[in-house]
Protein backbone atom coordinates (compact mmCIF):
# COMPACT_ATOMS: atom_id res chain seq x y z
CA UNK A 1 0.00 0.00 0.00
CA UNK A 2 2.45 2.28 0.91
CA UNK A 3 4.76 1.65 -2.72
CA UNK A 4 0.95 2.54 -4.46
CA UNK A 5 0.75 5.48 -2.12
CA UNK A 6 4.10 6.76 -3.27
CA UNK A 7 3.25 6.17 -7.01
CA UNK A 8 -0.07 8.31 -7.04
CA UNK A 9 2.20 10.83 -4.58
CA UNK A 10 5.03 10.83 -7.49
CA UNK A 11 2.04 11.08 -10.54
CA UNK A 12 0.94 14.58 -8.73
CA UNK A 13 4.43 15.84 -7.90
CA UNK A 14 6.88 14.75 -10.27
CA UNK A 15 10.49 14.86 -9.24
CA UNK A 16 9.80 17.52 -6.31
CA UNK A 17 8.56 14.94 -3.70
CA UNK A 18 10.59 14.54 -0.30
CA UNK A 19 10.13 10.50 -0.63
CA UNK A 20 11.38 10.39 2.99
CA UNK A 21 8.68 12.64 4.20
CA UNK A 22 6.23 10.75 1.99
CA UNK A 23 6.71 7.60 3.32
CA UNK A 24 6.76 9.10 6.82
CA UNK A 25 3.08 10.48 6.29
CA UNK A 26 1.68 7.76 4.12
CA UNK A 27 2.97 5.24 7.43
CA UNK A 28 1.92 6.87 10.01
CA UNK A 29 -1.43 8.03 8.82
CA UNK A 30 -2.62 3.90 9.09
CA UNK A 31 -3.10 5.31 12.88
CA UNK A 32 -5.29 8.47 12.10
CA UNK A 33 -9.01 6.55 11.42
CA UNK A 34 -8.32 4.73 14.97
CA UNK A 35 -7.72 7.83 16.86
CA UNK A 36 -10.12 9.57 14.86
CA UNK A 37 -12.88 6.86 16.28
CA UNK A 38 -11.55 6.93 20.00
CA UNK A 39 -12.42 10.65 19.47
CA UNK A 40 -15.88 9.70 18.61
CA UNK A 41 -15.79 9.70 14.69
CA UNK A 42 -17.98 7.44 12.89
CA UNK A 43 -16.87 6.26 9.64
CA UNK A 44 -19.51 6.08 6.44
CA UNK A 45 -19.12 2.65 4.46
CA UNK A 46 -18.01 3.31 0.80
CA UNK A 47 -20.71 3.00 -1.78
CA UNK A 48 -21.61 0.17 -3.60
CA UNK A 49 -19.19 0.13 -7.04
CA UNK A 50 -16.57 2.13 -5.44
CA UNK A 51 -14.34 -0.75 -4.15
CA UNK A 52 -11.07 0.74 -5.33
CA UNK A 53 -12.14 4.25 -3.16
CA UNK A 54 -12.57 1.66 0.03
CA UNK A 55 -9.23 0.72 -0.16
CA UNK A 56 -7.60 4.26 -0.20
CA UNK A 57 -10.30 6.91 1.16
CA UNK A 58 -12.43 7.19 3.78
CA UNK A 59 -15.73 9.58 4.92
CA UNK A 60 -16.57 10.99 7.81
CA UNK A 61 -20.47 9.59 8.39
CA UNK A 62 -22.04 13.04 8.35
CA UNK A 63 -19.38 15.19 6.19
CA UNK A 64 -17.14 17.78 7.67
CA UNK A 65 -19.30 19.78 9.37
CA UNK A 66 -20.27 16.58 11.68
CA UNK A 67 -16.43 15.82 12.12
CA UNK A 68 -15.99 19.39 13.73
CA UNK A 69 -19.19 18.95 15.93
CA UNK A 70 -17.52 15.90 16.77
CA UNK A 71 -14.24 17.59 17.69
CA UNK A 72 -15.58 20.22 19.38
CA UNK A 73 -18.05 18.19 22.12
CA UNK A 74 -15.22 16.39 23.35
CA UNK A 75 -13.17 19.13 23.65
CA UNK A 76 -15.69 20.70 25.69
CA UNK A 77 -16.70 17.88 27.26
CA UNK A 78 -12.87 17.81 28.52
CA UNK A 79 -12.57 21.07 29.76
CA UNK A 80 -10.28 22.04 26.77
CA UNK A 81 -12.17 24.90 25.64
CA UNK A 82 -11.98 27.62 28.05
CA UNK A 83 -11.34 30.80 27.01
CA UNK A 84 -10.10 29.22 23.60
CA UNK A 85 -13.77 28.82 21.52
CA UNK A 86 -16.37 30.13 22.56
CA UNK A 87 -18.76 28.92 19.83
CA UNK A 88 -19.37 27.80 16.63
CA UNK A 89 -21.16 29.77 13.90
CA UNK A 90 -23.61 27.48 12.04
CA UNK A 91 -24.62 30.10 9.41
CA UNK A 92 -21.14 29.44 8.32
CA UNK A 93 -21.87 25.66 7.13
CA UNK A 94 -24.24 24.41 4.09
CA UNK A 95 -27.05 23.04 5.09
CA UNK A 96 -29.79 20.30 3.83
CA UNK A 97 -32.41 22.96 2.88
CA UNK A 98 -29.23 24.86 0.57
CA UNK A 99 -28.51 21.93 -1.23
CA UNK A 100 -31.56 21.06 -1.67
CA UNK A 101 -32.61 24.60 -2.91
CA UNK A 102 -29.15 24.24 -5.62
CA UNK A 103 -30.34 20.35 -6.36
CA UNK A 104 -34.11 21.01 -7.13
CA UNK A 105 -33.57 22.99 -10.46
CA UNK A 106 -31.41 19.96 -11.67
CA UNK A 107 -33.57 17.88 -11.08
CA UNK A 108 -36.49 18.90 -12.50
CA UNK A 109 -34.24 19.13 -15.44
CA UNK A 110 -33.41 15.65 -15.27
CA UNK A 111 -29.81 15.81 -14.25
CA UNK A 112 -30.76 13.61 -11.33
CA UNK A 113 -29.55 10.11 -10.64
CA UNK A 114 -29.89 7.16 -8.22
CA UNK A 115 -27.78 7.26 -5.13
CA UNK A 116 -25.65 4.64 -5.63
CA UNK A 117 -23.86 6.13 -8.95
CA UNK A 118 -23.40 9.17 -7.12
CA UNK A 119 -19.71 10.02 -6.56
CA UNK A 120 -17.69 12.60 -4.26
CA UNK A 121 -16.71 15.49 -6.20
CA UNK A 122 -13.26 17.20 -5.05
CA UNK A 123 -12.79 20.80 -6.21
CA UNK A 124 -8.85 20.30 -5.96
CA UNK A 125 -8.55 16.51 -7.85
CA UNK A 126 -4.95 17.62 -8.43
CA UNK A 127 -3.47 19.60 -5.78
CA UNK A 128 0.12 20.35 -7.71
CA UNK A 129 0.66 20.57 -11.32
CA UNK A 130 2.62 18.51 -12.57
CA UNK A 131 6.49 19.25 -13.95
CA UNK A 132 4.83 19.17 -17.96
CA UNK A 133 1.89 21.54 -16.79
CA UNK A 134 4.18 24.02 -15.26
Amino acid sequence: MVEEMLKDLRGVTGEELDIDFARLAIERSRDVPEWMEAHGVRWQPALRGTLQLSRTNRFFLGGGKALLNTYYERAAAAGRLAGALDSVEPALFPTAAAVLRLARPRFGRGEGRAPEAAVPVYLRDTVALKTSER
